[in-house]
């Protein structure tokens, strides 16, 4: 293995190791519930279904059929459309939910910025025939999934993650922080929430 790939594996398995444990140090002693019925919080469903939820979605720049589209131009798309294609099958789909709170996050060369906010207005989904002839706009906007969005807040002046790291709880290697937003759906607390916006 590559000198380089071994460090990223052994980074990311110190962040699995790290959200274990703080999953497991949230549970209650004596609970004897599984642990897998529980969240990385240590919610269970249940709870989680009973409070709003605060995500990260990333966005980056993509190439399809040889054709480049910034990630930008992406988001404002799906502003535009009230709604965020997700790929099936993503991890943490089950937990999205109307009146979750999500913060966008421009990744990529160009990026390292949060771009605006919405909240959620549906739970993740197959897309119908209908929903694809409103959504569906050439190859970059084709998801099958996703969730439909509300009161979308575009920010005119985007939010440098950098000077943000120190505060932000989700992100626990601040040298390495890339590797905490290398996921569709990123979960944060809510006191990480109200430090960005």
């Amino acid at each position: 293995m590559h000198r380089n790939q071994n460090f990223d594996f052994r980074l990311r398995r110190r962040v699995f190791n790290e959200n274990l444990v703080h999953r497991n140090s949230t549970l209650t002693r004596g609970n004897l519930f599984n642990v897998a019925s529980h969240n990385q919080y240590g919610l269970t469903r249940e709870a989680s279904d009973k409070m709003v939820n605060h995500w990260v979605f990333p966005v980056n720049d993509d190439v399809i059929e040889g054709i480049r589209k910034k990630g930008t131009e992406i988001y404002r798309q799906r502003m535009t459309d009230g709604f965020w294609g997700l790929a099936k099958g993503v991890q943490n789909r089950s937990y999205l939910k109307p009146n979750d709170k999500v913060v966008f996050y421009l990744a990529g060369k160009e990026g390292h910025m949060f771009l605006g906010t919405c909240i959620l207005d549906s739970e993740y989904h197959k897309l119908s025939e209908e929903e694809k002839h409103l959504f569906w706009h050439g190859p970059f906007f084709r998801a099958s999934h996703g969730v439909k969005i509300k009161e979308v807040r575009v920010w005119k002046s985007p939010k440098l993650i950098c000077p943000l790291l120190s505060k932000l709880e989700f992100i626990k290697n601040k040298d390495n922080w890339g590797i905490y937003l290398h996921r569709s759906i990123v979960r944060m607390s809510k006191d990480d929430y109200n430090t960005i916006v």
